[in-house]
């Protein structure tokens, strides 16, 4: 009988009312028009599980009274302003509907004969172009009744799915309305398939009695319509002309895309978030090329934002050779090398360093020894250059002969070992050997000079580097001759030469403020065998004397030279001194070898000056005295002329006197500045100018009317002249100035 009655139902049942298609912000629906039927995309079903929806029951679609007592789908009035006492007519009456289920023994109860579990189902078509999803409901108790049923608000996407609660509600309770809200978050943004929201009664109803009526009313599902979608990045940009490349579009509002290409043809395998979508590029002919992206919302089209690329060209490598551990530099030369995604050398990979359209550059991978096939790939393809790098293998060495040669070196000696055919130096303690000629198994190479003693010897090949500790033994020959000079062709100095006032070892005046003063100084040596200069030292003097000596200690082969450099550094004012000593191999000379300097340190004092004011003029043959009086710092004072030049015929005293007849053919401004020092060595420069003047001319020769003077006009000259030579007295007085001959003006 119950399968009899099921099988009825389910004939009698209705297909599915279609799907809710959303539009605007929100979809809302109050049932009050569901005396007309009911509103697409909602349904009444029963026979639920927890992944089916049964089939739909339709609902006594006329105003039917909460007390119904017949287990079905009702059309009641919604709790919203009536009481729980209203009469039915009132109940009918009301405009304000509901759509409601009267469970009974035989309906809508899962512990009863079917049909059961019972359900209320929303079904929206999708959410493609809509995002941010709440849903509002309201839950009515529209008859309290003894038993008690849970129903539960769930939903799925598909239909296929498991439904997933999101809230319950028991009766009994207490007569009227509950509000049960849900956001959704993103879970149902731009869903591309059907969308069910439901409220069920999977488990059956507790207590005994009658079971109660119970309405949902204004559903409300709120939501916001999506941006249109918008491209920012398409990486890699470039790729082969044969398709599949591997390539992420990024941007923001990609979710849902229904169709993305590259030059109008449809990518494939594309999966689609918010943020970006991946896919594999269509096969395309070279050339640029637009990305779109088409959701439900729009499109974006990113301007030739792809390149069907051309297979990269190798016209050549440089070097072709280096060792298996790897780590040489390696320069790739061809065309469409851009955005390189893999250099090979045998198959492993290199480190790219740099990469242009034209040059690769890359670092080798570890190898074994031999030939390797370098190949680059781009999003383009690969080429490759068969045979073009050989991996070597590393040195190794066995022995030397002869083990010993003369400290001036040019012994001829055979390495033995083995990979040594590609040797590109041998050094001895350093130095590289000279004339060598390399085979598998042999070198043969002339030694350097050095120092008496033992030495590494060393190799070094594309494969790396090979040392023998100790393997030659350099013996003194001749004797070599210690001589130090002042710079390069300066004189030679004696063991603790004194220093010269004025001389190339006195460093003179410099400011404490300065950067330091250097002179080299010269080790030569003058003998037949190589001179060892083992410390050049400072053993006084410091810190206002340093010294630069690099590569001690140091083999001089017989004619060669070593240069140091002593710097001045005064970090106070007064006299300084120092003492260097150089220990040396020559046994003939004092070893260490003493070197004097000296200077003096001095400090600027801008409040010391002179007082004179301007000089007065020269007279070309007369005699002239000028003393130059200094004030500030502390006396007593010296004076001395540093730039330009007094008139030919004068001098300065260290006193400070300005004295002498000036002689010079050239009249005029004589421009010069001095230095004054005060007793603690402070100084101050001073800028000054004589002018010179022509000499008057006194006296007359001879006239017509037979020599002599004329009273009239001569005596006239020599009277003007003995005024002028009076005004210039007097003025030298006024001014303090010793005078004797000189004119001022």
């Amino acid at each position: 009988m119950t399968r009899l009655l099921l099988c009825l139902l389910a004939s009698l049942a209705p297909a599915l009312s279609g799907q809710i298609v959303l539009s605007g912000t929100n979809y809302t629906q109050n049932f009050d028009a569901i005396g007309g039927g009911l509103p697409n995309g909602f349904t009444t079903r029963t026979v639920c599980t927890t992944t089916t929806n049964g089939f739909s029951i339709t609902p006594v679609l006329s105003p039917s009274p909460w007390s119904s007592l017949t287990g079905n789908f009702y059309n009641y009035a919604s709790a919203t302003g009536l009481i729980e006492t209203s009469s039915s007519t009132d109940q009918n009456n009301s405009l304000n509907r509901c759509i409601g289920i009267r469970q009974s023994g035989s309906f809508g109860d899962a512990g009863s004969t079917s049909p059961s579990p019972p359900c209320f189902l929303f079904v929206i078509q999708d959410t493609l172009g809509f995002a941010g999803f709440s849903m509002s409901l309201d839950l009515m108790m529209l008859s309290v009744q003894p038993r008690s049923t849970t129903w539960t608000i769930e939903y799925r996407i598909g239909t296929t799915a498991v439904f997933t609660p999101i809230g319950t509600y028991n009766d009994p309770g207490t007569w009227g309305t509950t509000a049960f809200n849900y956001n959704f978050g993103s879970t149902l943004d731009n869903v591309g398939q059907e969308v069910q929201i439901r409220v069920s009664a999977l488990s059956p109803s507790t207590g005994s009695g009658n079971r109660d009526s119970f309405g949902i009313d204004n559903f409300v599902l709120n939501y916001t319509q999506v941006p249109a979608p918008a491209i920012s990045a398409v990486t890699p940009a470039t790729g082969s002309t044969a398709g599949g490349t591997s390539v992420t579009i990024s941007g923001t509002n990609l979710n849902g895309a229904t169709s993305v290409t590259f030059g109008g043809a449809a990518a494939t395998n594309v999966v689609a978030t918010a943020a970006s979508i991946t896919c594999l590029t269509p096969p395309g002919s070279a050339g640029v090329v637009n990305v779109s992206v088409t959701t439900p919302a729009g499109t974006a089209v990113a301007t030739g934002a792809f390149t069907y690329g051309a297979a990269p060209v190798l016209s050549g490598l440089s070097p072709a050779l280096g060792p298996a551990a790897g780590g040489t530099s390696v320069t790739i030369n061809g065309s469409n090398l851009s955005g390189a995604t893999s250099v090979t050398f045998g198959g492993t990979a290199g480190a790219v360093t740099s990469n242009t359209s034209t040059q690769i550059v890359v670092l080798t991978p570890a190898r074994p020894a031999g030939l390797a096939d370098v190949s680059v790939t781009t999003a383009s393809g690969t080429s490759t250059l068969t045979s073009a790098f050989e991996f070597i293998a590393p040195p190794t060495l066995s022995g030397i002969a002869p083990a010993t040669g003369p400290d001036t070196g040019q012994t001829l000696v055979t390495l033995s070992g083995t990979n040594l055919a590609t040797a590109t130096s041998v050094t001895f303690d350093g130095t590289p050997a000279t004339n060598l000629t390399a085979s598998a198994s042999s070198i043969t190479c002339t030694t350097p000079s050095h120092v008496a003693g033992s030495v590494n010897v060393a190799v070094t090949t594309a494969g790396g580097t090979a040392s023998l500790i100790s393997a030659f033994t350099y013996t003194p020959s001749g004797s070599p001759v210690f001589e130090l000079r002042e710079g390069t062709g300066g004189a030679t100095l004696a063991d603790g030469s004194p220093v010269t006032t004025g001389g190339y070892r006195d460093f003179g005046d410099y400011d404490i403020a300065g950067i330091g003063l250097s002179r080299p100084f010269v080790v030569q040596n003058n003998g037949s065998a190589s001179l060892t200069l083992s410390a050049v030292t400072l053993t006084s003097g410091a810190p206002h004397f340093g010294l630069t000596a690099a590569g001690l200690p140091a083999a001089i082969p017989a004619g060669g030279t070593y240069t140091f450099s002593v710097l001045f550094t005064p970090t106070s004012v007064g006299a300084k001194s120092a003492i260097i000593q150089l220990s040396h191999s020559d046994s003939a000379k004092p070893s260490p070898f003493s070197l004097s300097v000296a200077g003096r340190g001095i400090q600027l004092l801008a409040g010391l000056s002179l007082s004179n004011g301007a000089l007065a003029d020269a007279i070309q043959g007369s005699p002239y005295s000028v003393n130059l009086n200094a004030t500030g710092g502390t006396a007593p004072y010296t004076f001395q002329v540093i730039t330009g030049a007094l008139p030919p015929g004068l001098n300065l005293s260290q006193a400070g006197l300005i004295s002498g007849t000036p002689t010079g053919p050239t009249t005029g401004p004589y421009a010069f500045s001095v230095r004054v020092f005060d007793s603690v060595n402070n100084y101050n420069n001073v800028n000054l100018q004589i002018t010179v003047r022509a000499s008057p001319l006194i006296g007359g020769g001879g006239s017509s009317d037979g020599g002599g003077c004329s009273s009239d006009d001569q005596g006239a000259g020599i009277l003007a002249a003995l005024a002028a030579l009076c005004m210039a007295v007097l003025a030298a007085r006024r001014m303090g100035q010793v005078f004797t001959g000189a004119r001022h003006d």
